[in-house]
């Protein structure tokens, strides 16, 4: 009652799989532990239903991915869970939050790990002449990182035209702008990356999209301790790579700067 009768209604619920068993909501926080610890080091299944109803017309369609999980300790575990609460989530985490800590890869859409796979959904509206930004070729998604100078100097963090994600010089500095882990090369490529992954994830995207990273450093004598942590992050995808030694970086105190462009495969 109330809704017109051309409204499109969209309905989604998403479930996690193991081993033919399915994951819901824990129940209280010993359940959730019990859940990350049977998820870690695995790869396990999500999918998520997704109903449309328009005019007394029912189109249903899912989408599935495959997540892969780190290796996690009890140690781990509680410190994903001091940042999120994973009393709500099924499976007892959420990609959209510090899923970097926890997610080693994504096979398939992100979007639907996140509980709405957007690549699809954005085709399915197109029908009904519903256009969702950044998720059909020839749109423009712009990600932006926060910072004050994006608009005097005219950038984005990332950019995703279509199936393509470029995303720019990224460092290790926070959200104040401050550089992190002065003197480490090694943990500044971390934090970028780890700031990559971020930006990736907001375009519907991952780390295993990934097909070229080019890492600007002002010691090429580092290299090595730069490439093992590059390594740490595409050992099994291994995008095509350049790096390159420069003068300076904006902030002295900044080692290391990365760039990465990704492709969106359907």
């Amino acid at each position: 009652p109330g809704i017109p009768a051309d409204a499109l209604v969209l309905g989604a619920d998403t479930l996690v799989t193991l081993d033919g068993v399915v994951f819901g909501k824990p129940r209280d926080l010993a359940e959730a532990r019990s859940m990350l610890a049977r998820l870690q080091g695995r790869t396990h299944q999500v999918y998520t239903a997704v109903c449309l109803i328009r005019g007394g017309r029912e189109e249903l369609f899912a989408e599935r991915s495959a997540v892969t999980f780190r290796r996690l300790d009890a140690r781990q575990i509680d410190a994903y869970f001091a940042l999120v609460d994973p009393l709500d989530k099924a499976g007892a985490y959420g990609a959209q939050e510090h899923g970097d800590k926890i997610i080693a890869r994504v096979a398939g859409s992100w979007t639907n790990v996140m509980g709405l796979p957007m690549e699809t959904l954005a085709q399915r509206l197109a029908a009904h002449g519903l256009h969702v930004r950044g998720f059909l070729a020839g749109d423009r998604q712009r990600i932006p990182s926060g910072s004050p100078w994006e608009s005097i100097v005219g950038y984005s963090r990332a950019v995703r035209a279509g199936n393509l994600i470029f995303v720019a010089g990224t460092t290790a500095s926070d959200e104040t702008g401050a550089a992190q882990h002065p003197g480490d090369a090694a943990a500044q490529t971390r934090y970028a990356l780890a700031k990559i992954a971020r930006a990736l994830r907001t375009a519907g995207a991952s780390m295993r999209d990934v097909v070229r990273t080019r890492l600007f450093v002002t010691d090429i004598s580092q290299w090595e301790a730069i490439g093992r942590a590059h390594g740490e992050a595409f050992a099994d995808i291994r995008p095509a790579s350049t790096m390159v030694e420069v003068k300076a970086l904006i902030d002295p105190a900044l080692l290391v700067e990365i760039e990465a462009d990704a492709v969106v495969e359907d």
